[in-house]
């Protein structure tokens, strides 16, 4: 089932964005558990909340000033009135993608609403090899739900424990942080 409604995205509001109904039957949507949910009393400029293991939201969080990695719960919020920014990090695979889309769905709830302001998705491939196609789908599909998926490149050594930048940043990340109005720290 489809809806009309207006919808606010971390600020961005998007009139008329047609939206799958969180109950609907799709195979991206459904056997998976909820992710789980956290009180936390931590400020951050934005909390990466990974979908799934091994999605890279530690390491996005050593990347940009100010962040912190959700560890894979929602973020809630312990004084009234406030809200955290979230943004999803995924594996650029099937299943990190349907993991993605399914927290998509589960930002829209009534139990999440007023707790986090989700900001988009985050994709990051596994290795050098290319998505396959179920991949592509469901990206596509993703992008019919949140108008903000970034695509990160691979960064090689990271798998290592490197986690900074040679040097200059990829243009991918400078844009991300630019989006989301974050700094990213320097190789020091």
């Amino acid at each position: 089932m489809i809806k009309e409604r207006v919808l606010d995205w971390g600020g961005i509001v998007l009139p008329n964005l047609r939206r799958t109904d969180p109950g609907s039957t799709d195979a991206m949507h459904s056997g998976a558990a909820p992710l789980p949910q956290r009180m936390v009393r931590a400020q951050a400029n934005m909390w990466w909340l990974g979908v799934h293991a091994g999605a890279g939201e530690t390491t996005l969080a050593g990347l940009a000033v100010g962040t912190r990695a959700a560890d894979h719960a929602w973020p809630l919020r312990s004084v009234s009135g406030a809200s955290h920014d979230v943004t999803l990090v995924a594996r650029l695979t099937e299943d990190g993608i349907a993991a993605a889309h399914r927290a998509v769905l589960e930002a829209r709830s009534e139990e999440l609403a007023g707790h986090v302001r989700l900001h988009g998705v985050v994709l990051i491939p596994e290795g050098r090899e290319s998505r396959s196609a179920g991949a592509r789908l469901r990206e596509r599909r993703l992008r019919t739900e949140i108008p903000r998926v970034w695509v990160l490149p691979w960064m090689e050594g990271w798998q290592s424990g490197q986690r900074h930048f040679d040097g200059k940043a990829p243009a991918a990340y400078r844009q991300l942080c630019q989006d989301l109005a974050l700094d990213l720290r320097s190789a020091a």
